[in-house]
């Protein structure tokens, strides 16, 4: 995946090996280069961590709005935020997160366009179950 060079353009290291896209330097320069970008590992923790809380927070948000105000399975009545997920209605749901990202990407995808019609809060269980089968267990009617 590299070429071997004569020396990184920053610090003069001889034969240096050329990784796509670190811009012809040596291994030391780019880690020094991205410690720097990044902060020391306490304040990247903390981007991390930050990052979740607002995908989780994203996901309550669309989960309540989907929901009917409550973060529960309109099937079942799971209310364990980590097993609930949105469900396509009419059926689709491979395609559409082809489209537009799976997991946040399709939650902001759903916030973004005005939370639209078509969608419901499931457990992931119940909405397997629909998908897989035509019909979930606690509902086989429906």
């Amino acid at each position: 995946m590299g070429i071997l060079l004569d020396a990184c353009r920053l610090c003069g290291k001889e034969k240096t090996k050329f990784i796509k896209g670190r811009g012809l330097r040596c291994a030391d320069c780019w880690e020094k280069k991205r410690r720097r970008n990044r902060g020391t590992p306490e304040k990247a923790q903390k981007l991390v961590q930050t990052k979740k809380e607002k995908r989780k927070n994203l996901k309550i948000e669309v989960l309540r709005h989907y929901g009917k105000d409550q973060i529960v399975c309109v099937c079942c009545g799971e209310t364990h935020i980590e097993f609930l997920c949105i469900d396509h209605i009419h059926g689709g749901g491979s395609q559409h997160r082809k489209e537009v990202g799976s997991g946040w990407k399709f939650y902001m995808w759903l916030k973004r366009n005005s939370f639209p019609e078509g969608f419901r809060t499931l457990c992931h269980n119940c909405n397997a179950a629909r998908g897989i089968f035509g019909y979930c267990p606690h509902k086989k009617n429906g």
